[in-house]
């Protein structure tokens, strides 16, 4: 069998303190790093959050107006006018709006038969200028296709200066049918404003998207609003989130529908014929594994909504964020993403440096740990060594043992504190007899001690009502809610808590420590406990709820000590004194009263305390009656001004009292009228009470051998 690995305690002391030193600092480290890496976290989430809210209100600025024109122009009676070559009615107005909204590119009526009318604002681009033939100083073009007979279609080009003049005119075959264009078929089957994805425009062989909305008129059609790319880029280009960072729309198809660089959504191709097209990038052809990145996190379902989703590329982690753009009928989203080392690299820097900086300051610290280490093993040796002796029996020898360290100190006076007591016990029996019982222990004993007690039951009113209208977990979440309150009341006046029996509690004072004023502790705890149950909702899970709770107090002499068997003790307290005061408890709900306590609780708790007379009654079970008062409160001008009773009590106490001792001595008419009195002031179950017995005292004169004890044949 190995032997037990064995170590001093210097050494010990040592280890266990570089150990715990470096733990700490470990710890400490990793969660203020922890701490900041989420801190960082939330700065990039706010930082993105806002880059979205900005770029979501520039797009708004766009495409509010042109919700408003898609809107609204369809309406217009004019819409089911036919141009004349390229005049027409809307022509001012298209125009008009055309120079307030610089990223529309033009506004156009399609008809169902082919028919189409078009306005164009030029704004100084050469490339568009260089497309439609249009002359150097054109800023506006004006465009009428119109579908001839035998299939033939002309249409006719007008371009206008700055201030709207004609500058030349032109008429030439095309092949343009409206009806074919990807915002007709989009557009022509619904009654609502829509967005077509990036498509070629037929005029100018550029990418753009067109918001359109079809119109109801006798030869019915769509009205559309071009809108280029280069507006988009110039938002996005807006926001830099550093290298790496990227800030990109798109379509719920992969389509690539807005960039920084104008360039990367566009993909061009040439065809058959070796004509350049310009086509819609789409995101799997970008090689571009930032992007597609997050583009996968969202086809994937990832919830990337509002919320930091984070992915790896190449061996760096990127952070994005996408959010809905909520413009006109499209599925396109914009896309925030950085990399994550932007935010939390200086934090690395922090980390690293920080553990160096511990772990050099615990080397530098190690002579000063061996030296406390070994002042504290001496001392202790000493002491291992002293209790050795006593485990012997060996009571002679003298510790003189003293230390700056006052847990080492404390435990030397203690040893030296027992020696001495064994030592004296050891004068009056044999030491052979003391050594077994200092090896073995002594066991607690079953049993008690007669004691001036101070009892107090409570209960919740109409209990059992609420018990029936709600399930068991709820009830033991309300309960364990309203004992937590009661319960800390009666801690906090020194009682001790016997027990919780369903929904009341039995407490007592003096015991097991002895306490003079006892029974004003008790009272002190019943009526903060009203008060706080009072001005308390216990929360349960359907809500709060107010519990009346009712309380009894007696004081008398009670058994108090350990009942049980053998192997398991209950330390409580029994007698008639505890049957009177959980009696007491009970008697309320027949007087309408909240706490009751007898006569020798009134007499004993002092002048702190406001009483009043409530009846003389024999309780259940009961051999003797008992005299029964109400507690209303403390004095006003006393300790305890927080647990005042009520001003109305207060100045009807001597009103009651007079009235109580006229019932008391058979007056019954004058005892009527006062109590009639009170009750018209202050309407109570108490006064009620009385009134009805003075009542029937008047109609009956009660013989000689009344005693007034009301008797009860309930608990």
């Amino acid at each position: 069998m190995l032997a037990r690995l064995r170590v001093s305690l210097s050494v010990s002391i040592q280890t266990i303190f570089f150990a715990v030193a470096l733990t700490l600092a470990g710890l400490l480290t990793w969660y203020g790093y922890q701490k900041n890496i989420e801190a960082a976290l939330d700065m990039a989430q706010d930082l993105m959050r806002e880059v979205n809210g900005a770029i979501l209100r520039d797009m708004d600025a766009i495409y509010a107006p042109v919700r408003t024109l898609g809107a609204a122009l369809p309406l217009a009676p004019e819409v089911a006018v036919k141009p004349e070559g390229t005049d027409h009615p809307l022509a001012g107005a298209f125009l008009a709006a055309l120079d307030c909204n610089e990223h529309i590119y033009s506004i156009f009526l399609g008809w169902d038969d082919g028919e189409f009318y078009q306005a164009i604002h030029l704004r100084g681009a050469v490339a568009v200028r260089q497309a439609l033939r249009a002359p150097p100083l054109a800023s506006y073009a004006l465009r009428h296709v119109s579908p001839g007979s035998y299939g033939s279609t002309a249409q006719s080009w007008t371009f206008l200066d700055a201030r709207r003049r004609p500058l030349a005119r032109r008429t030439e075959p095309t092949a343009f049918d409206p009806r074919r264009r990807p915002w007709y078929k989009l557009a022509r089957p619904r009654d609502e404003l829509v967005k077509t994805k990036l498509y070629v425009f037929a005029s100018t062989r550029d990418l753009g998207t067109t918001v359109a909305r079809s119109f109801a008129t006798p030869v019915g059609g769509v009205l559309g609003i071009d809108l280029t790319l280069g507006g988009l880029s110039r938002i996005l280009r807006g926001y830099d989130l550093g290298d790496g960072g990227q800030v990109f729309t798109f379509a719920a198809d992969g389509q690539l529908t807005g960039h920084r660089e104008p360039g990367r959504v566009v993909r061009r191709v040439t065809d058959r014929q070796g004509r350049p097209w310009n086509l819609p990038a789409r995101i799997a052809t970008l090689d571009d594994p930032v992007i597609q990145g997050v583009y996968d996190q969202y086809a994937s379902g990832a919830d990337m909504e509002n919320a930091i989703t984070g992915f790896d590329v190449g061996g760096r982690r990127f952070l994005s964020m996408i959010t809905p753009l909520g413009n006109v009928g499209s599925h396109e989203f914009v896309a925030v993403v950085a990399p994550q080392e932007r935010f939390v690299a200086p934090l690395n820097r922090v980390r690293t440096n920080l553990l160096l900086f511990s772990l050099a300051a615990l080397l530098a610290a190690m002579p000063l740990i061996v030296l406390v280490a070994r002042r504290i093993a001496r001392p202790l040796n000493l002491m291992a060594a002293e209790a050795e002796r006593i485990k012997r029996f060996d009571l002679d020898s003298t510790l003189n043992l003293r230390s700056r360290i006052i847990e080492v100190d404390n435990l030397s006076t203690s040893m030296s504190r027992m020696k001495g007591a064994l030592r004296s016990f050891g004068q009056y029996i044999p030491r052979d007899l003391v050594r077994r019982l200092v090896e073995s222990g002594a066991e607690p004993r079953l049993g008690g001690d007669r004691r001036e007690l101070t009892i107090l039951f409570t209960d919740i009113a109409d209990f059992t009502t609420l018990s029936d209208t709600m399930p068991p977990e709820a009830l033991m979440t309300i309960l364990s809610n309203y004992f937590s309150i009661l319960g800390g009341t009666i801690s906090g006046a020194d009682g001790t808590i016997d027990k919780f029996i369903g929904d009341s509690v039995m407490a007592f004072w003096n015991a097991p420590t002895r306490t003079p004023d006892h029974t004003a502790l008790a009272c002190l705890a019943a009526l903060r406990g009203a008060s706080a149950l009072a001005d308390h909702c216990v929360p349960g899970p359907d809500g709060c709820r107010m519990l009346a709770t009712r309380f009894g107090l007696h004081r008398g002499e009670a058994v108090v000590g350990n009942i049980g068997s053998s192997d398991r003790l209950n330390y409580t307290a029994m007698g008639s004194a505890v049957n009177v005061a959980a009696r007491l408890e009970g008697m309320n709900k027949f007087y309408g009263t909240t706490i009751l306590a007898s006569q020798a609780v009134a007499d004993a708790a002092g002048d702190e305390f406001v009483f009043r007379a409530v009846d003389v009654a024999l309780p259940k079970g009961a051999l003797r009656p008992v005299a029964v008062c109400e507690l209303l409160g403390t004095r006003p001008d006393g300790a305890h001004p927080e647990l005042a009773a009520p001003r109305a009590a207060l100045e009807g106490l001597d009103a009651w009292n007079a009235a109580y001792a006229d019932y008391r001595a058979r007056r019954w008419a004058r005892a009527r009228e006062a109590l009639l009195a009170l009750h018209a002031a202050a309407p109570g179950r108490l006064t009620r009470l009385y009134l009805e017995r003075t009542a029937r005292a008047l109609a009956r004169e009660p013989g000689p051998d009344w005693t007034g004890v009301e008797e009860f044949h309930f608990k």
